[in-house]
C-alpha cells in the first residue's frame, strides 16, 4: 500500500497545454482594456499636439492683431481728433473678424472641413438671430449709429427720457452721463428707433423758466419783453422766446425760454431780472 502511494505521488500529473484549454477570460479581457488605453493614449497625445500648436498660433495671432488695432484706433482717433465714430467702428468690427478668423483656423486644424464649418456656422447664426433677437438689434443699430454718426462723444441728448452728455458708443449701447453724474446705458435700438434731441447741434443749451401768478394782465404783462433780459452775457442772440400759459382776471402765467452758449451759467442773472419784473409771481426752473 505504502509503494502505491509513493507511484502516485511521483508521477506528473498531465494537464493539457493553454492553446487545448482556449483563451483565457481574464486575460484577454486585460489585453483588449490595455489595447484600448493605448489608443486613447496615443490619440490624446495626437490631439493634444494639435490643440497646442493651434492655440498657440490662435494666441500669437490675437495677439499681433490686437497691437495692430490699438495702433490703427489711435491713428485714427488722431486723425478725427475725437470727433468721429469711425475709430470705435472699426476696431469692433476688425476684433469680431479676427475672432471669427481664429475660430475657423481652429476647426481646421483639428481637421474639421471647412465646409461643415460653414455649414455649422450658419446653423448657429440663425439659432442665435432667434435667441438673441433684442441682442443684435441693439448691434446692428450700434454699427448705424457709429458709422452713420447722427451726434458725437460730448454731445448732449435726450433720448427715452434720459437727458445726458454722450460718453461713448459700443455696438450695444450708448453711455450717457446725466446731469446727477449717473451713468445711463441706453440700448441702441431705442436710441436709433426713437426720437432723439441733440442739444448741441447748434452749439446752444436751452434754459426755460415758468412764470406763475404774474400779477399783470393782458397785454401789459407782455410790454416791454424785448429788453426784459438784455445785457446778460452768455446769453445766445436768438430772441427770449415767451409764451402764455394762461391768461385770467387776476393776472397771467407764462414761461420763457432763452438759450445759452455751452460753458456759461446765466441761471441766477436770468432769474433775478424775471423776479424784478415779476416780484409777485411764483418762479419755477423747469429746463
Amino acid at each position: 500500500m505504502g509503494v502505491l502511494l509513493g507511484l502516485i505521488q511521483a508521477t506528473p500529473t498531465a494537464f493539457p497545454p493553454e492553446s487545448d484549454r482556449g483563451p483565457n477570460p481574464l486575460r484577454t479581457a486585460s489585453k483588449a482594456v490595455w489595447n484600448q488605453f493605448f489608443d486613447l493614449l496615443q490619440w490624446l497625445g495626437g490631439v493634444s499636439a494639435t490643440l497646442l500648436v493651434a492655440g498657440l498660433v490662435i494666441f500669437i495671432i490675437i495677439w499681433a492683431t490686437g497691437r495692430l488695432r490699438r495702433r490703427l484706433r489711435a491713428t485714427l482717433e488722431a486723425r478725427v481728433k475725437g470727433k468721429n465714430n469711425l475709430p470705435a467702428l472699426v476696431d469692433n468690427l476688425l476684433q469680431i473678424g479676427i475672432y471669427i478668423f481664429a475660430a475657423l483656423f481652429a476647426f481646421t486644424a483639428l481637421g474639421a472641413d471647412s465646409s461643415a464649418f460653414v455649414q455649422a456656422f450658419g446653423l448657429i447664426t440663425a439659432a442665435v438671430s432667434l435667441s438673441l433677437q433684442d441682442v443684435l438689434k441693439n448691434f446692428v443699430a450700434g454699427v448705424y449709429l457709429l458709422a452713420e454718426e447722427p451726434f458725437s462723444n460730448g454731445d448732449r441728448l435726450e433720448v427715452s427720457g434720459q437727458v445726458g452728455t454722450v460718453e461713448r458708443v459700443t455696438v450695444r449701447t450708448t453711455v450717457i452721463r446725466n446731469d446727477k453724474a449717473e451713468q445711463v446705458l441706453v440700448p441702441n435700438y431705442e436710441v436709433f428707433s426713437k426720437v432723439v434731441t441733440n442739444r448741441s447741434t447748434y452749439n446752444l443749451r436751452s434754459l426755460t423758466v415758468a412764470i406763475a401768478g404774474a400779477k399783470q394782465k393782458y397785454p401789459d404783462v407782455l410790454e416791454g419783453q424785448e429788453s426784459w433780459l438784455d445785457g446778460i452775457e452768455g446769453l445766445s442772440r436768438l430772441a427770449p422766446k415767451i409764451e402764455l400759459t394762461k391768461i385770467g382776471p387776476d393776472g397771467c402765467d407764462l414761461t420763457v425760454t432763452v438759450w445759452v452758449t455751452p460753458g456759461r451759467d446765466v441761471q441766477q442773472a436770468v432769474i433775478s431780472r424775471l423776479v424784478t419784473r415779476f416780484p409777485d409771481a411764483t418762479l419755477t426752473l423747469t429746463a
